[in-house]
Formats: structure tokens, sequence, C-alpha cells
């Protein structure tokens, strides 16, 4: 939890952003912020996170790129790809869990 408050407004941001900036943005990202990332994707997964089902719904057609994060063992440049090639799967990911954790 530590991570993301000191990255919060990062993660707020990028939410905000268009898809281009998205990609540039992504290009960009510290091990920390790809670390938080992966965490997000996690917490999804095991629901620590509580979904509603418009959530699932949405988080749907990305499940194999939110799977791929979540994986245990991968190193930090293979799930820095796969933040690369589905910029706007990672970006629904990161609002979702925000908007999570603010109704907590």
């Amino acid at each position: 939890m530590e991570l993301l408050e000191r990255n919060i407004e990062f993660f707020k941001a990028v939410t905000k952003l268009t898809a281009k900036q998205r990609s540039a943005i992504f290009k960009q990202l510290t091990k920390e912020q790809i670390h938080i990332i992966a965490e997000m994707a996690v917490n999804v997964l095991g629901g620590t996170i509580e979904l509603g089902d418009k959530d699932k719904y949405r988080l749907g057609r990305y499940k194999s790129v939110i799977r791929k994060l979540s994986r245990r063992g991968v190193t930090s440049k293979f799930r820095e790809a796969v933040i690369r090639t589905n910029p706007t799967a990672v970006s629904l990911l990161i609002e979702i869990v925000l908007e999570g954790l603010k109704n907590e």
C-alpha cells in the first residue's frame, strides 16, 4: 500500500490521458510502478479488491492481460512488455482499482 501511496498522483493522471499519451508514459515506467501494476492485477484476480458486475464486464475482455501481469516468477521486463502492448487494458485496470480503493 505504501508504494501505491507514493505513486498515487501518477496513477490518477494516467487514467485521464489520451491513448497516445498513455503509450508514451508506459514506455517510461519505473520498476516500482511496474510492480504496483502487477500487484493491482493480483489483487483484482484474488478478490482483494471488490468488483461490481459492471467492472467485471469491462475487465473481461482483458482477462488474459491481467493474468499475464499477475503471474508469479516472470520478470519485470516481461510485465513491461505486456503493459506497453496493452495500454488500454492497463489504464482500465488502474482506473477500476483506484475507484475500488476510494470506495473502501
